[in-house]
């Protein structure tokens, strides 16, 4: 299930959780003030990391997709550190975007950029 975070209230998660959802997949386009900008909504931010918390301790895989551009691509390493530490973060974060690929597992980093490998 793909969603932009805002409705991960308890009782949905719960819903989706019994339901037997295989896993979600949320999107983050940037760090607060980038993210709420792109979407157009002031405290969006704030409401998909609390939801990002409830599915990950409902049980629920999770995957942050984000649309790298102009305006978020500096704020990339900050993004992954801020997803790694709201805690025992266990699975895949994937990051697309059109010239590059960026795939991040727990504790790794990768872009890939016209065939050559960053860390």
């Amino acid at each position: 299930m793909l969603t932009n975070g805002l409705m991960l209230e308890p009782d949905i998660v719960d819903q989706m959780k019994d339901a037997g959802i295989a896993g979600v997949g949320v999107s983050l386009d940037g760090l607060e003030d980038t993210h709420n900008y792109i979407r157009g909504h002031k405290d969006l931010f704030r409401q998909v990391l609390v939801g990002i918390d409830r599915v990950l301790n409902a049980g629920l895989p999770l995957t942050v997709i984000t649309t790298v551009n102009a305006l978020n691509l500096n704020e990339l390493p900050s993004l992954l550190a801020l997803l790694l530490s709201i805690g025992n973060y266990r699975d895949t974060i994937l990051i697309f975007f059109s010239r590059y690929l960026v795939v991040s597992l727990p504790r790794a980093f990768v872009v890939l950029v016209y065939g050559q490998v960053f860390f």
